[in-house]
Parts: C-alpha cells; sequence; structure tokens
C-alpha cells in the first residue's frame, strides 16, 4: 500500500504592534503569505474576537488601558506559545513572534474503505457531541480527542471492538471552548475529525 508522509508548514503570528495607545494589530503569516480566516480572542479588560482578512491582518480599536492576552485559533494551525499577553499603555516596540505548525494528519497508509470515522453530529456542539465510526474488523482500538496542541483532553474507548458501525458520545464538561480533534487509531491506522466547542 502507499504510504504518506506527514506534512508540516511553519507559520508566524507576527503580533501584536499598537498602532496607538488604545489599538492591537498584527498579521498572522505563513513566511511572507498572509494566512486568512484565523480567529484572534482578545480577553482582559475588554473581551472581543476578529478573524483575519485576506492578508492575515486583525486588530482591536477603542481599547481602554488595563491588561490583555492575544489567543490564535484555528483548526489547522497550532502556535506556540498558544497566547500573549500585554499591557495598554507602554507595551514598547518589541513585536513578539508566535510560531506555528500547520496540522495535517495523514493516514500511514491507504485505508480500508470501511475504516471511517464520520462527522460529528453536531458540530459545533456547546455541551456533547455524537461520534461514529466503522471499522473493518476486530481489533484493537484507541479513541480519544486531543486539543490542538497534541495533548489528550478525552479517553473515548480503549480496548478491542467488533468490525462494524459504532457511537460514542463525547462529553465536554470542563473543556474551555475551543479546536479539538477526535483521533480514531485502529491498528496502525488513523483517522482524525476537527471538533468545534463552543460556549
Amino acid at each position: 500500500m502507499k504510504r504518506l508522509a506527514s506534512l508540516a508548514l511553519t507559520a508566524f503570528l507576527f503580533a501584536p504592534c499598537l498602532f496607538a495607545q488604545n489599538s492591537i494589530s498584527g498579521v498572522v503569516a505563513a513566511g511572507n503569505q498572509g494566512i486568512a480566516g484565523i480567529r484572534v480572542v482578545l480577553s482582559g479588560a475588554v473581551a472581543d474576537t476578529a478573524v483575519t482578512d485576506v492578508n492575515g491582518t486583525y486588530g482591536f480599536t477603542d481599547l481602554p488601558d488595563g491588561d490583555y492576552t492575544l489567543t490564535p485559533e484555528s483548526a489547522s494551525y497550532t502556535f506556540t506559545p498558544s497566547r500573549l499577553t500585554l499591557t495598554l499603555p507602554g507595551f514598547g516596540a518589541s513585536i513578539p513572534v508566535f510560531e506555528a505548525t500547520l496540522v495535517t494528519a495523514v493516514a500511514e497508509e491507504v485505508p480500508l474503505p470501511d475504516f471511517l470515522l464520520h462527522p460529528n453530529y453536531p458540530n459545533p456542539f456547546s455541551a456533547s457531541t455524537l461520534l461514529s465510526f466503522t471499522l473493518p474488523g476486530t481489533g484493537t482500538v484507541q479513541f480519544d480527542v486531543i486539543d490542538i496542541q497534541g495533548r489528550v483532553v478525552r479517553m473515548l474507548h480503549h480496548g478491542n471492538l467488533s468490525p462494524g458501525p459504532h457511537d460514542v458520545i463525547f462529553d465536554a464538561e470542563g473543556l474551555a471552548p475551543g479546536t479539538y480533534f477526535a483521533r480514531l487509531r485502529f491498528g496502525n491506522r488513523l483517522r482524525f475529525r476537527p471538533l468545534l466547542l463552543l460556549r
């Protein structure tokens, strides 16, 4: 069977720089190319969200003095560190750089047609969601949920299962809003599904 290599792409979140005492702005980019559609969450004295435009830029204006935390979120990218805290006014001229990695999960070999991890329902969800999968035969299954840093936040099943369809309820109680991934392992085959938790 054909083997596929995992793909990775380095990206950078250049953020934030201050256009004015009451403004924060920045750019999300992969190399020199801006990335559109990245959600940036601002928390602190004011809570707000922005989504990067076609040039990868975002901004927050009319902010009172105070402490703020910026957190980029994406189903496709992970960010290290995942957030930045700053104080207005007086942040200074230095511009911290956040390194990001494109999340691309590829099976180690071409899966059989009947090894499936179906889209969860509902998605997005606010409390719990139904995860369904199909197995081609009897074997050991590890089914868990990981965050964007790859850490296991819920173990849904670990043990032998019979062939055919299976359903599992994922209860997200106690987890912060954001993007997670359902990860299904059967032998040396893997399947992933993005899960968007809202509150």
